[in-house]
C-alpha cells in the first residue's frame, strides 16, 4: 500500500465487492490495513436488477462483506438497462 500512497490518517477506502475470490481476498487484506491506521473500508455491491434474483444475490454478497467486518452497501442500478 505504501507504493500507492500517501494516504491520509484514518483512511476510508471504497471497494467494489462482487463476493468472488478476488474481491474477498482484497477486502480481507484491506480491512486490517485500514483499521491499523484508524480507518475503515466500505464494500459496495451493485444490484443490477437485470434478473429477478439480483436483489437477493446482492444482499447475500453484502452480508458476506459485513460478516468480514466491512461497512457494506448495496447500490441499486438506476436508469436505462440493456435489453440483451
Amino acid at each position: 500500500m505504501r507504493a500507492l500512497g500517501p494516504f491520509p490518517a484514518a483512511p476510508r477506502l471504497a471497494l467494489a465487492f462482487s463476493g468472488g475470490a478476488d474481491s474477498t481476498a482484497l477486502l480481507s487484506l484491506l480491512l486490517p490495513w485500514a483499521r491499523a491506521r484508524g480507518g475503515s473500508v466500505v464494500a459496495m455491491t451493485v444490484d443490477h436488477g437485470l434478473r429477478p434474483e439480483s436483489a437477493a444475490e446482492a444482499a447475500a454478497v453484502s452480508a458476506r462483506a459485513a460478516a468480514l467486518g466491512a461497512e457494506a452497501l448495496v447500490l441499486p442500478w438506476q436508469g436505462a438497462k440493456p435489453q440483451t
